[in-house]
């Protein structure tokens, strides 16, 4: 610390000025893949952070990425010039992302030919498995599951994935229809098959 005698000369301390926080210590909820940015400023010197799973853990700099509710409280250090700091522990939220299923192709209209049907190849945003149920279109509810359909009429595909430790379950309706197929173009295509098969 540096102060003036009545002569202007310099005179030196060796006093260390007190520190304080100027503003509160904020820290906004996220989700899954975001970053927390808690933010505070000090009198003196620049704060970092310190996270832990809660209120009276063990606090360190590894900042958190899984979902979960953790806490974060700042540290500002000690210098020769001023005091150090740290403040309360404040809580934040990492929130589970939303899931996203995406499909090879989403027109699953056929041709009846004998055969059982097979569904787009689907992934997800979450790497979770991938759940495939089938139903007659005209069960709004979802609530009689059917086997693969086979024979020509009307139906709807159920893609759904679990929820994880990360990411919120996720569901997609595609409606579909198995359309009756002209006689002679059927023959061929299970002459073929049985073909293939033989």
């Amino acid at each position: 610390l540096l102060t003036w005698n009545n002569e202007s000369s310099p005179i030196f301390s060796t006093q260390k000025q007190d520190n304080e926080f100027i503003t509160s210590l904020s820290c906004n909820n996220i989700t899954y893949g975001q970053t927390p940015t808690p933010t505070i400023t000090a009198k003196f010197g620049t704060p970092y952070f310190m996270y832990s799973t809660s209120i009276n853990g063990d606090f360190n700099l590894q900042i958190p990425i899984n979902a979960g509710e953790y806490y974060v409280k700042a540290v500002v250090a000690e210098t020769e010039s001023f005091t150090g700091l740290e403040s309360e522990p404040i809580s934040f939220v990492i929130e589970k992302a939303p899931d996203v299923i995406t499909l090879t192709h989403e027109n699953l209209n056929k041709t009846y030919d004998g055969l059982n049907f097979i569904p787009p190849t689907a992934t997800s945003l979450s790497n979770s498995t991938i759940y495939y149920k089938y139903f007659y279109k005209t069960d709004e509810l979802y609530e009689n599951e059917i086997n693969a359909p086979i024979n020509a009429g009307f139906y709807t595909l159920k893609i759904y994935t679990l929820e994880s430790n990360n990411y919120l379950s996720t569901t997609k309706l595609i409606d579909f229809i198995i359309e009756k197929a002209n006689l002679t173009n059927l023959t061929q295509n299970l002459e073929t098959t049985y073909n293939n098969n033989n």
